[in-house]
Order: structure tokens, then C-alpha cells, then sequence
């Protein structure tokens, strides 16, 4: 027959690894985003000391990140731009 399946005991090492997870899924964008845009700095930079023209390359990867951010965040929140032209209305 069936028999239910006991919890695991608090503190196990179940919780441990879920708590992990959840911490490392929230941390993992912004510090993606952080080292990326390093990453591109740098890159930039020796290309730039080198004297190559392809030091346009990080900035243009770098512009499409920044847009790609605000079309993310535009499809995200459709009603964003009437609340701020209401509250700057105000004022």
C-alpha cells in the first residue's frame, strides 16, 4: 500500500542545498552582468592600446546589452511609461 513519505528533518541537508540554489539563482544575473561589463572594459582597453580599430567591438556588444535591458524591462512592465508621465504630471 502507500505510506507517506516522512519530512526530512529541519536543518537537513536537503534545506542546505535548496537554500544554495535559490541564493545562487537570485546572484547569478547581476554578477554575470558585473564580470561581463569587466570583461568588456578590459577588452576595450587593450584593443584600444593596440591600435586597433576593433575596439569599437566591446562598445557595440556592450550598447546592445544596455538596450537589450530596457526592451526586457519595457515588455515586462507595458503600463511603466503612463505611471511615470502621471507622476511627473503632478509636479
Amino acid at each position: 500500500m502507500f505510506q507517506e513519505k516522512e519530512p526530512p528533518e529541519q536543518g537537513s541537508w536537503s534545506e542546505v542545498f535548496l537554500i544554495i540554489r535559490v541564493v545562487f539563482e537570485v546572484l547569478l544575473p547581476p554578477l554575470a552582468g558585473i564580470f561581463g561589463s569587466l570583461i568588456l572594459i578590459v577588452t576595450f582597453f587593450v584593443l584600444l592600446l593596440s591600435g586597433s580599430i576593433y575596439c569599437v567591438v566591446p562598445i557595440g556588444i556592450f550598447g546592445l546589452g544596455i538596450w537589450y535591458l530596457i526592451r526586457r524591462t519595457s515588455t515586462e512592465y507595458p503600463g511603466q511609461d503612463k505611471e511615470l508621465e502621471n507622476f511627473y504630471k503632478k509636479f
